[in-house]
């Protein structure tokens, strides 16, 4: 048996298949007694700048997919200003954010 410390303040017990329950609240009799044995719970890790920068990209994909931003890019002068300054926005927030890309 090994636990791991979640976000939350739970255990998961990394032993167990991850389709069986295997979260444990703090405080938990199972929990209390593998750690006054001497063992030590791994630390919870968040996920990496990478890892937030690809979800917070994938939900701005819903709003404007990726195609779309390139048929703006592609779009002529006169028939871009015929799109709406909200969808112009989001097309620009979106660039920005790509452009931040963590490594």
């Amino acid at each position: 048996m090994k636990f791991k410390l979640q976000e939350d303040g739970s255990y998961t017990d990394l032993d167990m298949l991850p389709q069986t329950p295997n979260c444990y609240p703090a405080g938990h009799p199972k929990v209390d007694k593998w750690i006054a044995e001497g063992n030590t719970p791994d630390p919870y890790v968040g996920p990496s700048a990478l890892e937030v920068w690809k979800q917070e990209m994938a939900a701005s994909d819903a709003l404007i997919p990726r195609w779309a931003e390139d048929l703006y890019n592609g779009l002529s002068l006169e028939i871009r200003d015929g799109i709406s300054a909200i969808t112009k926005n989001k097309i620009v927030q979106k660039k920005s954010k790509r452009e931040l890309r963590p490594s």
